[in-house]
């Protein structure tokens, strides 16, 4: 059967050829960001650090990068952008990324092939050109640093002091239970037509979110970007959760600690 592509269910071009820069459209969902932007070099003007780590993963066997939010296309936001209508502007301390073809282009090997109409094709091919938008917030200064800077000073060689704080409240704490609590670290919305799966760590489903839908994930969670059911065949995931065994991961991205 002829493969469509993962995520927007629409049919690849019958030969793929590596664009020219020169021929690609500008993206509407930027004010002046080109359709390169963020294709191979981090976005140096943006952030001095990177916010999060996106491994690339894949049910083929092969080694594939890690990606940070420096390697992802920076969303301007403006009162004129359709994306702002429909997900909503991110409070000025959340950034938002795009991520789709050109931002994964560099890092999916040629080696990687998908079949369509007896040919093998690029699995590059099939990833829409904006797959999906990511905000993430920049996190606050810890209790801990606050605290330095704001305690009163310490007597130099006053020794050491017998007040331990505020009496705790039992039961105050998950790590008496063994249970940590999984924080969200990003908000993710499926930009392609046939919505977007992800699969939560420890989890053997992948959720399905209808297009520009919310979806918080947390680190060791996992995007899909080509997902194919049933295992083995050309066929996009249809727009309904998924079991593990009903689905084969052909990309995707891991969100881990940097």
């Amino acid at each position: 059967r002829d493969a469509r592509r993962g995520g927007s269910g629409r049919l690849a071009s019958e030969v793929w050829a590596e664009p020219d820069a020169r021929s690609r459209p500008r993206i509407s969902l930027t004010s002046s960001t080109s359709d390169t932007a963020g294709a191979s070099e981090p976005n140096n003007h943006l952030e001095d650090q990177p916010l999060l780590q996106l491994q690339l993963v894949s049910s083929e066997p092969c080694e594939l990068p890690a990606l940070t939010t420096r390697h992802l296309r920076p969303g301007f936001c403006g009162s004129s952008s359709s994306l702002d209508d429909s997900i909503g502007v991110p409070k000025e301390s959340v950034h938002r990324f795009i991520c789709g073809r050109a931002q994964l282009r560099e890092h999916v090997p040629k080696t990687l092939r998908l079949p369509y109409k007896a040919q093998l094709q690029p699995m590059i091919a099939f990833v829409s050109k904006e797959h999906f938008v990511l905000d993430v917030s920049r996190s606050p200064a810890s209790a801990e640093d606050t605290d330095t800077i704001n305690m009163d000073t310490l007597n130099f060689g006053g020794g050491s002091s017998e007040d331990l704080g505020p009496t705790l409240a039992l039961g105050g704490s998950t790590e008496v239970s063994g249970v940590t609590e999984r924080v969200p670290v990003a908000t993710v919305y499926g930009l392609a037509q046939n919505g977007l799966h992800v699969r939560e760590l420890g989890q053997d489903t992948w959720r399905w979110t209808p297009m520009r839908q919310r979806v918080e994930v947390r680190h060791g969670d996992t995007i899909a970007v080509i997902l194919v059911s049933p295992p083995k065949s050309t066929e996009p995931g249809p727009q309904r959760d998924l079991e593990d065994a009903e689905a084969e991961c052909k990309l995707g991205l891991e969100i881990r600690n940097l």
